[in-house]
């Protein structure tokens, strides 16, 4: 298993605004961890941390992408960031 560690923060590096999404898509390895986070409402300092644990699937030597989607939401001004690892079993 590999584990990595999402670190999401606006840009005073507190917490998204609430109702932000996040999707995670594994493309080739399988996905132990939550495939969908929300944002929560907060007045916290701080920020989201988001485990991702991925394992080989059957089809051993392949390399793709995990694909991320965070979302924000329309009461916010919307808007979509796409990052990405890459996954290799």
């Amino acid at each position: 298993a590999v584990s990595y560690l999402l670190y999401m923060s606006d840009f005073q590096n507190g917490y998204l605004p609430a109702g932000t999404t996040v999707d995670i898509v594994a493309n080739n390895c399988k996905l132990l961890s939550p495939s969908s986070y929300t944002v929560q409402n907060t007045s916290d300092p701080g920020f989201d941390i988001i485990p991702i644990t991925l394992v080989a699937d059957e089809t051993v030597g392949e390399v793709d992408t995990v694909d991320i989607t965070i979302t924000l939401p329309d009461s916010v001004g919307g808007g979509i960031w796409s990052p990405s690892i890459t996954c290799e079993d």
